[in-house]
């Protein structure tokens, strides 16, 4: 059994980004449930990641403490070092290039720095960024399948927000239905947006 306590990981970029990490974060709750995860990511997942249960907290990766990891041989601080410190592995999966955050995390006094470049050097996005778990003895399976788990409730929720939208796929001419002639002509031309039209509510993809 692990004696693991605590995990730090840091993931950015927005809603495909996080969902294309979700397989990791789900081995890690397989393979280390005894851990507490700290996920370091955009904010606005933070609701995503603590009702999938991905997570026990969620930080911002825009804060001040995670901006100085890009700084060559940063002053972390005392606050900084001291939660650096307090995790048994920490997993980056931040471009880093020339290796300054792990360096950074390293001079921190992290215990063990795990880091996986979220640039995809082959295969599929999912199964890349699973491959940093190998070095802690996670077995790694390919394919990688993304995916959310929400409460019964939520999904609800979501379910009926769907169903009260008006899809329009894309610009007619291309396999794609032509926007209802009820929109105003600006919204018809607004593609890529969400917008309304009297009481109804449009998602553009």
């Amino acid at each position: 059994m692990s004696t693991l306590s605590r995990l730090l990981i840091f993931r950015s970029g927005a809603i495909g980004d996080f969902i294309l990490a979700t397989p990791v974060l789900h081995a890690l709750r397989k393979y280390r449930p005894e851990a507490r995860v700290t996920l370091y990511c955009h904010s606005r997942m933070a609701a995503l990641v603590l009702a999938g249960k991905l997570a026990d907290e969620v930080e911002s990766i825009d804060s001040i403490g995670v901006s100085r990891l890009f700084v060559q041989d940063a002053d972390p601080g005392k606050q900084w070092q001291e939660l650096v410190q307090s995790a048994d592995e920490v997993i980056s999966l931040l471009h880093d290039p020339d290796g300054i955050v792990r360096d950074n995390l390293v001079r921190a006094a992290a215990k063990r720095v795990i880091c996986g470049s979220p640039l995809v050097g082959s295969g599929h996005a999912a199964d890349w960024l699973m491959r940093p778990l190998a070095e802690m003895g996670i077995p790694v399976t390919v394919p990688a399948v993304p995916s959310l788990r929400l409460p019964e409730d939520l999904v609800a929720r979501g379910r009926e927000v769907i169903s009260n939208l008006l899809p329009v796929h894309g610009p007619a001419g291309q396999g794609c239905p032509a926007l209802p002639s009820s929109l105003p002509r600006h919204e018809r031309r607004g593609a890529g947006k969400t917008t309304g039209a009297g009481n109804s509510r449009v998602v553009i993809i």
